[in-house]
């Protein structure tokens, strides 16, 4: 992107080429980092959580349930 390539000093870049049109950027602030608020990070907290829970639960079901395969009934169904 052409924001990437800019020296983020406030006021307007130097003009940059970018498919044969002149492109710049004016850059009107910059903000030093902050957290962001809430209610723009509430899906991706959401689904990460949901993440972390389906993870956790999957390795209790991993542990509680070992996995046995019957080599024997696997060869029979899978062609040689």
């Amino acid at each position: 992107m052409m924001v990437d390539a800019t020296n983020w000093k406030k006021g307007i870049s130097e003009d940059m080429d970018k498919d044969g049109k002149v492109v710049f950027v004016n850059v009107k602030a910059v903000l030093p980092p902050q957290p962001k608020e809430l209610d723009a990070v509430r899906g991706l907290m959401t689904t990460n959580y949901q993440n972390y829970l389906m993870d956790q639960w999957l390795k209790d079901l991993h542990a509680k349930y070992p996995v046995n395969i019957n080599q024997q009934v696997l060869k029979s169904v899978i062609p040689n």
